[in-house]
């Protein structure tokens, strides 16, 4: 363990299994690109105007760096996402 002690009560976190066109991550078939960053954004929105102490978007699932551009862009928050965080700190 690291010892790291972590609020609970200071994440929001999101599951995406209900945004259209992201049942396709699941069945393995192409992600309608274009849906899924209207979808995504849309709801990133939202939940930014109810929880206006969001600093901050971290993006788990490697299906999602595709879509970083747009929620910076829609919410002007950093968005950070797994893969480009590897490849931070291997630099």
């Amino acid at each position: 363990q690291s010892g790291v002690q972590v609020d609970p009560s200071r994440w929001i976190v999101v599951g995406l299994q209900d945004l259209p066109g992201f049942e396709a991550v699941a069945r393995g078939e192409a992600v309608p690109a274009k849906q899924v960053q209207e979808g995504l954004v849309a709801l990133m929105k939202q939940i930014h105007a109810s929880h206006p102490q969001l600093r901050a978007i971290l993006l788990e699932c490697t299906e999602l760096p595709h879509y970083a551009d747009a929620l910076r862009a829609a919410t002007g928050l950093p968005v950070l996402d797994a893969i480009t965080l590897v490849d931070y700190f291997q630099s």
